[in-house]
């Protein structure tokens, strides 16, 4: 066998592997064009996701915002009921000392509406709610205390 025969036989050999290296190499390029459009729907699908869940924690800010607003808004209205519950009381136990009070009217003459007031007063009712439920002024009312404390200094 002669040189150039066994160059043929390099030549052929080499031209070969070259055609299988190349085709593998195209192999290798069709996964790798394969792999990064999977990655790439994978990523989508990984924003969709996290788009669905800020959305859904907006809402629930939102929900939780109002869900605080109403809360506050219950708070003030038991306040507001536990303050008419206390003005109530002492409304009815004024009215339970102007209904047992039977000492007679220190002022004889008196009307009726200022009598009362005389008497809330006396129980300890504020000028504005004796004002409003005995029909008189709150400055009648205010006067009526003023008169009712200096006659209770002057008796001590």
């Amino acid at each position: 066998m002669s040189s150039t025969m066994w160059m043929n036989f390099a030549l052929i050999g080499s031209i070969g592997i070259s055609w299988m290296a190349l085709a593998l190499a195209m192999v290798c390029y069709g996964r790798l064009r394969k792999q990064s459009l999977l990655t790439q729907r994978l990523y989508q699908r990984l924003d969709h996701n996290l788009q669905m869940t800020n959305n859904g924690s907006i809402g629930m800010g939102r929900r939780l915002i109002a869900l605080e607003k109403q809360l506050q808004q219950i708070d003030a209205a038991e306040a507001a009921n536990e303050v008419a519950s206390e003005n109530l009381v002492q409304v009815a136990e004024a009215e339970t000392v102007v209904a047992t009070d039977k000492a007679p009217n220190p002022i004889e003459g008196l009307a009726p509406d200022l009598a009362d007031a005389a008497r809330l007063l006396n129980a300890g009712l504020n000028t504005e709610e004796v004002a409003r439920r005995c029909g008189i002024s709150r400055a009648e009312a205010s006067l009526m205390e003023l008169m009712h404390s200096q006659v209770k200094n002057a008796a001590a």
